[in-house]
């Protein structure tokens, strides 16, 4: 992908010892095996790196949840779409789809088939590769249909709240991998919170990306939602 270049040559200007540490800062999500793969090397020896470097992968994970916290106060009446940043990447743009992707529909299954269900999904594109797709969905009051969750939020700002950030590692059904070009099955990040008013759910949002090639970072002190290139 031409918009990996910058992070494939930072990697490649890294020692292994380097490369073992940067990942697991920037990833620590990834097992030691799975680290251990793309560096090249063994388990052992990036146990071995990691405990030098004084870096436990459960502190970084625990870590990266304090900031899923933050950011989830800091962005608490907007989309995840309008909070990703993606200043880091070239050229982005999306389209709107005409269906809702997801993966797990069954587990919404009180909110699809209600009759006031309405539903948005797009895919952002860097350059030419779809990296990303955000799926809304919603109920509106009875009898009165809305095409744009964003009024929704702006009609209702004082009766809407969204659930703390949930960070999932899950695997691609086949609506998914064809929009995004992968495999099926392949391994994806989804980023999801539910969407409540009347103590009731009414909504989630949920972003799925692609793991090969694109990461989040959530950085700063009040935890940005950065989407990188790896």
């Amino acid at each position: 992908m031409q918009g990996l270049g910058n992070k494939k040559l930072r990697m490649e200007n890294l020692n292994k010892k380097e490369k073992v540490v940067y990942l697991a800062k920037h990833d620590p999500f990834l097992k030691v095996e799975e680290l251990a793969e793309k560096v090249g090397t063994t388990p052992h020896y990036v146990r071995t790196v990691l405990s030098e470097a004084a870096l436990s992968l459960t502190k970084l994970r625990e870590d990266y949840a304090r900031k899923m916290e933050r950011l989830s106060n800091s962005s608490s009446d907007r989309l995840l779409v309008d909070v990703l940043n993606t200043s880091n990447l070239e050229m982005m743009w999306s389209k709107e789809l005409d269906r809702a992707i997801m993966n797990n529909c069954n587990n919404y299954q009180e909110l699809v088939d209600n009759d006031n269900f309405q539903q948005k999904s797009l895919v952002l594109f860097n350059q030419h590769d779809p990296i990303l797709v955000n799926t809304t969905f919603w109920l509106s009051a009875e009898g009165k249909v809305i095409q744009d969750i964003n009024q929704i939020l702006e009609l209702n700002s004082d009766n809407i709240e969204f659930t703390s950030l949930m960070l999932e590692i899950t695997e691609a059904n086949y609506y998914l991998a064809e929009v995004l070009e992968i495999d099926l099955k392949d391994q994806i990040f989804k980023i999801s919170r539910k969407i409540i008013s009347d103590d009731e759910i009414k909504g989630v949002d949920i972003l799925y990306l692609r793991s090969d090639n694109y990461q989040i970072n959530l950085t700063g002190q009040d935890a940005s939602l950065q989407l990188d290139s790896k």
